[in-house]
């Protein structure tokens, strides 16, 4: 009897861990995912911005007929 309790210990803690080894390899791969959508996201917010930098800097031009410098420091 009381090794079939142990055997059935050892059976049902193996199970268990392998249950927990599955939750998180799926939440892994939920962040990992998360994490590349961000980057993509991120790289995409600061390619719109530099050309909506551009446009509003060739808005500025037109308007007011003054050209920014390329050098920031002097902006």
């Amino acid at each position: 009897m009381e090794e079939q309790g142990k055997n059935r210990m050892k059976t049902l803690e193996s199970e268990y861990l392998k249950e927990l080894e599955k939750f998180f390899d799926f939440w892994h791969k939920i962040m990992d995912d998360f994490e590349e959508v961000k980057k993509l996201e991120i790289a995409k917010v600061i390619r719109s911005n530099e050309e909506l930098s551009l446009e509003m800097r060739e808005i500025l031009e037109k308007t007011t007929g003054f050209k920014a410098p390329p050098n920031s420091e002097f902006l």
